[in-house]
């Protein structure tokens, strides 16, 4: 059945009186909720009830759409698991970050104080050397200042000039008697 154009309807709805005093207007008004909703209920567009095809046809499709949402539900669980992994594996990792920071933190400071200390009894034995070498030197000024003006005599003889007292008044390979 083709649709109806609006000259249609006016046709229908224009039509005489019937006695009601709408002039037969309830009986279009009938006829076009009929039509428009497929002859009160019978049959629909074929004009009779659904065949044994039209109900498989149904079945079929209910059970597709309850696999495609059985389907769905699965790849949604699936993606509710993989979410909760990847949280969980941030959540580890951001511990195992901070447990590297803090042993990271504790070599630093290790570190640090082996080179403090380290840095320390060095300077300390660079004191202590050059303490021992001040001493050494007051003692050698002491020994000097002590030895002033006391008369040292050679015990080697060196290219010797002249006469030399203490190796038995021989001079030039003579003797002398003293």
């Amino acid at each position: 059945m083709e649709s109806m154009t609006p000259a249609d309807m006016r046709a229908v709805l224009d039509g005489g009186s019937d006695g009601f005093g709408m002039g037969g207007n309830w009986i279009s008004i009938l006829l076009l909720f009929a039509l428009f909703n497929g002859g009160f209920g019978y049959g629909g567009t074929r004009g009779n009830v659904a065949t044994t095809e039209d109900l498989a046809s149904g079945f079929n499709f209910n059970a597709l759409q309850g696999k495609t949402n059985d389907i769905l539900a699965a790849v949604n669980n699936n993606n509710q698991v993989l979410g909760n992994a990847i949280c969980q594996l941030g959540y580890k990792s951001l511990e195992q970050t901070a447990a590297l920071s803090n042993q990271m933190a504790s070599c630093c400071c290790d570190l640090k104080t082996a080179i403090h200390a380290e840095g320390e009894a060095t300077r300390n034995m660079i004191q202590q050397d050059k303490i021992e070498a001040l001493q050494q030197q007051i003692s050698a000024l002491q020994l000097n200042q002590a030895l002033c003006g006391v008369v040292r005599y050679p015990t080697a003889t060196t290219y010797g000039a002249g006469f030399n007292p203490f190796f038995g008044g021989y001079a030039c390979g003579c003797q002398n008697s003293i």
